[in-house]
């Protein structure tokens, strides 16, 4: 539950604690790295932002080397549309919508202004300086048993199961070819979906069929 993250981050009996060797450009603090003892894997004590990511940063360059061409965002961005109850109007890119009132209320009054660092870190040097005094990280760490078909990878890609192994599965931030530029929830929970189809035999869902920028830097 979002609004119980800090109730469980940091606590010991699901938060195992970890934290980083002295940094040596954060003042040689050891930054924290929070993990879960729990079953069900570190989104139990997320945030669980659920955001797709960049199609072309991630789904795209997830399928392109040779063997994984069914994680490209034709074949994975059905599973986010069914995950993602949405209020606005259905369109290609959203989901079903959701039978859920919104109603407008009045904000509660707040304060606009600058709470960190604050008026008094202003100067090329004092920003610099409170970042190595503050700064933490909300990581997740991925990518380390990679589904591909190449002789480094863990998981084969369709279904992921561990190569040589038959009847395991392998749906985890690890499994990952490649990092995603958005919170790991929903990248993780995409392929699970996907994965859990292929590995009962289900009929795939229809690829998603609408276009996307692709976006080339000119050439100087």
């Amino acid at each position: 539950m979002p609004a119980a993250l800090r109730m469980v981050i940091g606590n010991s009996l699901y938060d195992r604690r970890y934290a980083s060797e002295p940094e040596p450009h954060m003042d040689a603090r050891r930054v924290n790295h929070e993990r879960d003892r729990l079953l069900v894997g570190s989104s139990s004590i997320n945030g669980v932002i659920s955001k797709r990511g960049n199609p072309r940063a991630a789904l795209e360059r997830w399928a392109s080397d040779p063997g994984t061409e069914v994680w490209d965002c034709a074949r994975c961005l059905p599973f986010s549309k069914r995950m993602e109850p949405c209020v606005a109007e259905t369109c290609e890119w959203r989901g079903q919508g959701a039978a859920r009132e919104l109603r407008q209320s009045v904000p509660v009054g707040y304060d606009t202004g600058e709470r960190l660092p604050g008026h008094s870190v202003e100067t090329g040097g004092e920003i610099p300086a409170w970042f190595a005094q503050d700064a933490e990280t909300a990581y997740h760490p991925s990518c380390a048993a990679r589904l591909s078909t190449d002789q480094l990878s863990v998981p084969y890609p369709e279904p992921p199961r561990p190569h040589g192994v038959e009847r395991l599965r392998v749906v985890a931030a690890p499994a990952a070819p490649s990092f995603d530029n958005a919170n790991i929830y929903a990248p993780v929970t995409r392929p699970a979906e996907k994965s859990t189809e292929s590995s009962l035999g289900s009929t795939p869902l229809p690829p998603f069929t609408a276009g996307f920028h692709h976006y080339r830097a000119q050439e100087v």
